[in-house]
Formats: C-alpha cells, structure tokens, sequence
C-alpha cells in the first residue's frame, strides 16, 4: 500500500493512495497522477510553488513501512517522458488517461518494522507489535516519536 500525504495552501491535510509510486534510476520517486486537476495535484503544485515537504508512506505484505519526506520538484505533463509513461500504462491494460507525472526528491526516510509482538492485549484481544524504527536521511530526520 502507497499513500502520499500533501496539504494545501490552508494547511489542510490530504491523503491519496497511489500504487504508481516508483524508484526512479536517479533515485528520486516517480508517480502517475490521473486526474489533473485532482486535489492532489493542486496540493502538489502548492508544494512546488511554496517549497514544502510531502510524505509518503509505503508499507509492504512482509509487515515493513518506510515513511519518506520528499519534495515536488516536476510536473510532466508533455513531452517524450510523458508519453513514454502514458504508452507504457496503456500497454499494460489500464483504461484510464494519465494527467501528469511527478518526480519527487526524497530528503529522509524513516523504515518502521515491527520487530517482534508484544504481549497480548488481554483487555482488547489484539496484538500489538513494537515498531523497530531506523532512521536515514540527507540531513535531519522528518519524523520521531
């Protein structure tokens, strides 16, 4: 599961899942936006234009999360790269058009698995597990508890 958190101009918070989101050779992040005008894409452009800080968040089917602060810095909506993304999705059967594609810079990223459960909640019945948490970036870390 792939989910970008962006806000816009107001602060307000907005989470969209995304299952496009891909490493790039350049080791920047790459993902389709669909719908051009969608609220995360007048988010993202907000954080172009004011140079903010988007997360997003991947977790895997082995119990891994990574959190990733990035930062927008293109929009490809024409031009060969376009088109290039835009034939590839079309060939792999998905019918929808393709609005823009974003190339994200990661700053940090945090990797959050859980190590090993803890104790059963007698109370509740579930089972919570400790986060193992390990922090990497270029610079400080975006997030700790």
């Amino acid at each position: 599961m792939k989910i970008l958190a962006t806000v816009n101009k107001f602060g307000e918070p907005h989470l969209a899942f995304n299952q496009s989101l891909r490493l790039r050779e350049d080791s920047n992040l790459e993902y389709d936006e669909i719908v051009e005008n969608s609220i995360n894409s007048r988010n993202m452009l907000h954080a172009i234009w004011s140079n903010k800080i988007i997360v997003v968040s991947v977790f895997t089917n082995d119990r891994r999360g990574f959190k990733v602060a990035a930062k927008p810095i293109r929009a490809i909506a024409t031009g060969q790269d376009f088109q290039t993304r835009y034939e590839a999705l079309r060939k792999n059967g998905r019918g929808f058009e393709l609005g823009t594609v974003w190339i994200l810079e990661p700053l940090s990223f945090i990797e959050t698995t859980a190590e090993r459960p803890a104790p059963d909640d007698k109370k509740t019945g579930t089972i919570a597990f400790r986060p193992k948490k390990r922090f990497y970036g270029l610079g400080q870390p975006f997030y700790s508890s």
